[in-house]
């Protein structure tokens, strides 16, 4: 028994949370107006019985497999349309080829590029935040920075 006489706290008794990381990407995910109950709900969900039936560790893959869920469902639009073009490149490479792919390359910069603009706004729009598309920035010098003429092949 500690010092002041107050019984030591339970095991589960403990504040239990589920890695930051996925709850801050849920909330990303999420209309503005959606974020406090399904964050809640999941939570809830998490403390009062994915814990206690599957451990800590379990229940943070449990966790973190449910907010990828609302991520895909927040982003498989974009995911198809990215990939789409980047397979359509891709076959038209295939099918005609060139020794000069600079226009080529421009081409699915300006595609990548307008892509991720209209995710931006898309974004802002559905969750009222500039949060996620200040994150689909950052990724845009790194697609950049793997397209174009000199990233195929060498310079002569």
């Amino acid at each position: 028994m500690p010092a002041d006489g107050a019984a030591k706290p339970s095991r589960y008794a403990q504040v239990l949370t589920p890695p930051e990381w996925a709850e801050a990407m849920l909330r990303l995910a999420l209309k503005k107006s959606d974020r406090e109950p399904v964050s809640g709900d999941l939570l809830e969900e998490y403390r009062d019985a994915i814990v206690q039936s599957l451990g800590r560790r379990a229940a943070d893959a449990w966790y973190v497999r449910q907010v990828a869920g609302f991520v895909w469902r927040a982003t498989w639009v974009w995911a198809l349309l990215l990939s789409g073009s980047f397979v359509f490149r891709t076959a038209y490479d295939w099918l005609v080829p060139t020794t000069d792919f600079h226009v080529r390359a421009e081409w699915s910069s300006v595609v990548s590029v307008s892509s991720m603009v209209t995710l931006q706004f898309s974004a802002t729009a559905n969750t009222k935040s500039v949060w996620p598309p200040e994150i689909a920035t950052c990724c845009l010098p790194l697609a950049r920075n793997d397209i174009g003429p000199d990233r195929i092949a060498p310079p002569v």
